[in-house]
């Protein structure tokens, strides 16, 4: 090798070293940054009726529930994380609670649907201190893209929600909100001003973030979602699938496939918020 030759691959070496480390740099200042200002809330108040189930995120998937799907795929992407759930379900959810997961009620008396959990998280992340942001996540959606909080940080203005859509429809569940909204929300959904997520997204002016990903967003309401579901996970190599028998190892632990599948993706959205600091 030629003494030019050497130089030239010195210096691809160095180059490479050094975007590298600055990668590294960026995906840990951007998840810092991220952590400290978005709290995080599964909404789970409906009862599952068409799925059968007493419970839709307990409903058996892969060898466990949809709820550890859920959990495991956006408990990375947020400081903290609380599902909001009925008060009589608290038994059900008292595992999870003492392994961590926050259980929220409604604040709001009478059917306040989904905008009660949003009002239950958004009071329990303003007690948290320091955070500036919720995020909200549906509790019947195994396939989350664990690049979602960071993809709506990076399209997020100041005082204004910022909502998924795919295929040019909401994910009015998939959304972050500013915690200042707290009392104006509160207040127009104990008046019975605002009654839909979408309704009240839209009167907030929500930012709408595209994000191309059907599966990720897919929803389970019937036994059929459900089949469906699991033989997409089977397919993705997420577990044993069909609900039982020998799982395979974590498909939601760092250098799984599905990790692997979304990392550029997950870095690419950390740079967008670093961007913006």
């Amino acid at each position: 090798m030629s003494d030019d030759h050497r130089l030239a691959s010195w210096h691809l070496n160095s180059i490479a070293a050094e975007l590298q480390r600055r990668y590294i740099d960026l995906h840990q200042q951007s998840g810092e940054r991220r952590k400290l200002n978005i709290a995080g809330v599964i909404i789970a108040g409906g009862r599952g009726t068409r799925l059968g189930a007493g419970e839709k995120p307990l409903a058996p998937f892969c060898g466990r529930t949809l709820l550890d799907a859920i959990v495991e795929t956006v408990r990375p992407q947020v400081s903290a994380l609380a599902i909001d759930i009925r008060p009589d379900a608290a038994d059900a959810y008292a595992a999870w609670n003492e392994r961590g997961l926050v259980c929220l009620h409604d604040p709001i008396s009478g059917n306040a649907g989904p905008l009660g959990g949003v009002v239950a998280g958004l009071e329990w992340a303003t007690a948290l201190g320091g955070t500036e942001w919720l995020a909200t996540f549906p509790a019947d959606t195994p396939f989350l893209p664990p690049t979602l909080v960071g993809t709506l940080a990076s399209a997020a203005v100041a005082s204004r929600p910022v909502v998924a859509t795919c295929g040019g429809q909401i994910e009015g569940l998939c959304a972050l909100w500013p915690i200042d909204f707290l009392p104006r929300l509160r207040e127009g959904v104990a008046s019975g001003t605002f009654r839909s997520v979408s309704q009240t997204l839209t009167a907030f002016g929500a930012v709408q973030c595209a994000i191309e990903d059907p599966q990720g967003f897919f929803n389970i309401n019937t036994p059929a979602d459900l089949a469906k579901a699991e033989h997409v996970a089977e397919e993705r190599g997420y577990g044993a699938g069909k609900g039982g028998g020998d799982r395979a190892a974590n498909p939601y632990e760092p250098g799984s496939p599905f990790h692997a599948a979304y990392d550029k993706g997950w870095i690419a959205g950390q740079r967008a918020i670093a961007e913006q600091m």
